[in-house]
């Protein structure tokens, strides 16, 4: 793999995981019905 193309990847995937915490911390703040 390009040295080049390692960060572009690596931030796309931070981003995901922090998209999805975000996700996930919403579902549990949402009040159980």
């Amino acid at each position: 793999m390009p040295l080049g193309r390692l960060p572009g990847v690596r931030l796309k995937k931070i981003v995901a995981a922090l998209e999805l915490d975000k996700l996930i911390l919403k579902e549990n703040l949402k009040p159980k019905a």
